[in-house]
């Protein structure tokens, strides 16, 4: 048996090692934090991915075949990091001047972050202490189907049984097979995993938005950013559930910030790492699915407009930024075609027109939605005015666009999330009612920190994005 931090430390290597041409180049700032705030994730989610495939191929010898393939990914990785990375040549940017007070006040920002990670963090071991096994639905479908991986693997498909309608058998499995290498790995179903599962992914989002507004703004911006949506209610009691939705929120986060700096830097370099992360998300709930096609829509739409990054050499192509994404997206559609008999959409015996029927068929389902929506996004206490905030800036980007140098991409991607969910809503198979009381909260969490990126960018007084 072995202890949860060597378990940890295996994904944060296969992360380092996936992140090798990030880390290797120059050409933009704070590179190595970048990838020290990803390397986790990304490598629970590598993770997560193949023991999906081992399991497939033979879960007879799942353990041992999983480790091999995870020991060749690595050193097939380590190898890459021979090959010269050409990096194009940077313009020296002179840091401008501030006054004494500026840094007076970033210095009291980080402060801030510092006592609310602090907070937050004292929060946490109180939550794992009191509640060691999650949220309600960490207990009945996430760590239930790690346990389906890990107790039997010969029976590993039981996890998909139309008997357990209840447990969403076609919900992805980023979670459940993050949660399950950290249990085989240590030969016993430990509590204290799926809770470091949970606090990386928390983190992560919070220190992805620290290097986006670092990049691109005053330093006090990005550390009362990180505070701020550490501060709502809802992120920080969502956090502790060992559900999927802060993991999502922050593959939607990621994603969504390393595009927005690609663009506004022109560095194509990003692209493929934020379409890995996009790719991420439809792996980690059915919603991802969705936000894979807004992702590649926004790809397409910047190419039409002729910034085509594919031109440079030695970037990375179309096949390869779609094999990215595609990647854990491809895993969750045979995962629903294939594996899961039913479920609330891919399998649920409904054609087309009934799904249009359902989604422009009854006004007062519509009007309900509505009103659901206004009211949970505008519950100023607990969002502590987020989507507030978040509809003055989008007011300030169309009326001030021409002047604002950074493009209005984070809100359209948080907005276009939004919308998917109140389409969803309409096509479910549970009462909207109940829908919106038990759910919209989580779902408009999905998006908030796109939201707090753009709030912030866009209302800061001091952007560095032309100096880029």
């Amino acid at each position: 048996m072995s202890s949860p931090l060597l378990a940890f430390l295996f994904p944060v290597l296969l992360g380092l090692l996936s992140l090798q041409p990030l880390w290797v180049r120059k050409e933009f700032p704070h590179r190595r934090l970048l990838v020290a705030i990803l390397a986790a994730p990304v490598g629970l989610g590598w993770t997560s991915l193949a023991l999906f495939a081992v399991y497939l191929l033979n879960p007879g010898a799942s353990e041992n075949l999983l480790f091999g393939v995870l020991v060749a990914a690595s050193l097939f990785l380590s190898l890459q990091l021979v090959r010269k990375v050409p990096a194009r040549p940077v313009r020296p940017v002179p840091a401008p001047a501030h006054p004494a007070y500026e840094k007076i006040i970033d210095v009291l920002a980080a402060a801030l972050l510092a006592w609310s990670l602090a907070s937050y963090l004292r929060l946490f071991a109180a939550a794992a202490l009191h509640n060691p096994f999650g949220e309600w639905d960490a207990r009945l479908f996430w760590n239930a189907k790690a346990k389906f991986y890990v107790r039997d693997p010969e029976e590993w498909r039981g996890m998909f049984s139309p008997l357990l309608a209840w447990a969403h058998p076609d919900y992805p499995l980023l979670m459940p097979g993050a949660v399950a290498w950290g249990w085989q790995w240590t030969g016993r179903e430990t509590i204290l995993w799926p809770y470091l599962v949970a606090l990386t992914f928390s983190l992560s989002t919070l220190g992805v938005m620290v290097w986006y507004l670092l990049s691109f703004q005053r330093p006090a911006a990005a550390f009362l950013a990180a505070s701020y949506l550490l501060s709502s209610d809802f992120f920080r009691y969502w956090s502790l559930s060992q559900n999927a939705d802060i993991p999502f929120c922050f593959f939607l986060t990621a994603s969504g910030a390393l595009l927005a700096a690609a663009l506004q830097w022109k560095n194509p370099h990003l692209i493929l790492p934020a379409a890995l992360l996009a790719g991420f998300s439809a792996w980690t709930k059915n919603e991802g699915l969705f936000y894979v096609l807004i992702f590649a829509g926004v790809l397409l739409f910047y190419h039409a407009k002729q910034i085509r990054f594919w031109e440079a050499k030695a970037v990375p192509g179309y096949k390869a930024v779609g094999a990215a994404a595609g990647l854990p997206a491809a895993a969750a559609l045979i995962l629903k075609i294939f594996l899961a008999s039913k479920g609330d959409y891919v399998g649920s015996g409904k054609s087309l027109g009934e799904f249009a029927h359902l989604l422009f068929g009854s006004w007062e389902k519509t009007r309900l939605i509505l009103a659901g929506f206004y009211s949970y996004l505008f519950q100023a206490r607990s969002w502590r005015f987020l989507w507030i905030f978040f509809v003055i800036a989008v007011g300030v980007r169309v009326f001030a666009g021409r002047k604002l140098k950074m493009p209005g991409l984070l809100a359209f991607l948080a907005a276009a999330q939004i919308l998917v969910y109140f389409i969803v809503i309409h096509v479910s198979p549970h009462p909207p009612a109940w829908q919106i009381e038990t759910a919209l909260v989580r779902l408009l969490l999905h998006a908030s920190g796109l939201a707090v990126l753009f709030i912030f960018q866009t209302l800061s007084p001091e952007s560095r994005s032309a100096a880029q």
